[in-house]
């Protein structure tokens, strides 16, 4: 136990110094949901404008935690003009989701927008990204598996996902967002 959390501690210094450094040169890999998490937190933490995220659910594991929640209030709460984009895979309540229920509790879910891919464009991608501001991002090159790679300051492939994520939410259906 103790040394997990000396491991994801190296791993949240290691993810911070890269985030902060930006220079798109370095990957980071990550193959847990724990570590998908910390990714995630310093994606929200150096986005000002937008995140994008295609995922199939907003599993809690991941985008439940309290330091990626923190981060995504900070994120919102920087810029009034900021946004969350999602597309989901599966349906969901968004009533179940931490993060979408802390976000309504601090007044800020008219800034999240939710979509609904449809069975046949999840057909043609298999990737699922969290895309902060075109620059910062997480690539998961599979539904099943946590395993995936970040970069931060990458703009020539952030362009690349932002064109894909784009193009899926042109194909996918708004969801509306109730949780009261």
């Amino acid at each position: 136990m103790v040394q997990a959390i000396m491991e994801i501690d190296r791993y949240k210094d290691t993810v911070s110094s890269l985030a902060d450094k930006a220079d798109g040169k370095e990957t980071v890999l990550n193959r847990s949901p724990e570590h998908a998490a910390v990714i995630i937190s310093a994606i929200f933490k150096k986005s000002n404008q937008y995140v994008k995220i295609i995922t199939s659910d907003l599993p809690d594991v991941a985008y439940g935690t309290a330091d990626v929640i923190q981060s995504a209030l900070g994120f919102l709460g920087r810029n009034d003009k900021s946004r969350i984009e999602i597309i989901c895979e599966k349906d969901f309540d968004p009533k179940g989701s931490r993060l979408l229920s802390a976000i309504n509790s601090n007044g800020f879910l008219d800034r999240v927008t939710l979509f609904r891919a449809p069975d046949s464009v999840q057909e043609v991608y298999t990737v699922h990204i969290v895309l902060g501001d075109g620059l910062h991002f997480r690539v998961q090159e599979t539904r099943e598996e946590y395993s995936a790679f970040a970069k931060f300051g990458d703009a020539e492939r952030g362009l690349r996902l932002d064109d894909l994520f784009k193009t899926l939410k042109a194909h996918s259906q708004p969801l509306p967002i109730s949780l009261s």
